[in-house]
């Protein structure tokens, strides 16, 4: 999982499965207020079939999330290991 943000911007994403209340891991990005930053995180799952994951920005938490601005992106994804 990859988060960009631009200067100031503060990001706290969540990698989540099933539901926002199962939580496998996160990614924080502090507002610094000179430069954009970006941060990236690997996370390694067993996933059965049906399983959805996804990223989450969630309630209570302060994040500007701000997709596709001057360019910057953030993205995850995942590979099948057998």
């Amino acid at each position: 999982m990859t988060l960009t943000a631009q200067a100031g911007k503060m990001v706290y994403a969540h990698m989540v499965r099933n539901s926002v209340s199962e939580r496998l891991g996160y990614v924080f990005i502090n507002a610094d207020p000179d430069r954009g930053q970006e941060r990236s995180t690997f996370i390694l799952v067993d996933l059965t079939v049906g399983d959805d994951v996804w990223i989450a920005c969630l309630p209570g938490e302060t994040t500007d999330i701000d997709g596709g601005h001057s360019g910057l992106h953030s993205f995850f994804s995942g590979f099948l290991v057998n």
